[in-house]
């Protein structure tokens, strides 16, 4: 889960968080827990993403790998180094940009969908609606991914586990919500219904 230093202080947290080097089973398997969420990128035929808030930009190096025009976003120097690596470990043409991702509407470009995965709750719903508003003004297509309220720890230790009603809510009027929810499992205490682990979601102008 990665939401940059801007709100967490530059203490290095999420650096240390991403110190650990990503191997090629990790790669893949991220991309296929969160195969459906990237499904609903590619489902917006972008040929040029934003990731708001990069921590090590797997996704974003898989999307370069696609021959989309990929741009992984933090503030953190540290993060973008991370997201540097693994891009040159997989050798794909990744451009990295230092800037705010509660300021989007301040760059100089447009995107065709920007994204994040493991962002939004980490912070309040006025700064989740903030930053979807920021997302929206430089891309028509904003998606998303949190984890669950059935996601069952806090990877960062603070992040909010809310279920995909709560979400929609929450970023009500800030332009057209969809939600949905993937990577279902069964967890020991409903062993009869599958839960799911994340919540994605579509915002649109």
């Amino acid at each position: 889960m990665e939401a940059g230093a801007q709100r967490h202080g530059q203490d290095g947290g999420w650096a240390r968080f991403y110190e650990k080097p990503q191997g090629f089973e990790f790669f893949l398997s991220n991309l296929h827990y969160h195969r459906e969420f990237l499904a609903e990128i590619f489902e917006a035929k972008p040929s040029k993403t934003l990731e708001a808030g990069s921590g090590p930009a797997t996704m974003s190096v898989f999307l370069a790998m696609a021959g989309i025009e990929a741009v992984a976003c933090d503030l953190d120097a540290t993060v973008l180094e991370r997201a540097g690596e693994n891009a040159e470990r997989w050798n794909t043409q990744l451009r990295l940009l230092q800037h705010d991702i509660f300021a989007l509407s301040e760059l100089d470009e447009s995107f065709d969908v920007v994204f994040s995965q493991g962002v939004l709750e980490h912070y309040s719903d006025e700064d989740v609606r903030r930053l979807a508003q920021e997302a929206l003004a430089a891309a028509p297509v904003f998606v998303f991914s949190v984890p669950s309220r059935w996601y069952g720890r806090q990877d960062f230790g603070d992040e909010r586990l809310l279920e995909g009603d709560d979400w929609a809510r929450m970023l009500d009027g800030v332009g057209t919500v969809r939600t949905f929810e993937y990577m279902q499992t069964r967890l020991p205490k409903y062993l009869m219904r599958h839960r799911p682990l994340m919540v994605g979601g579509v915002v649109t102008r």
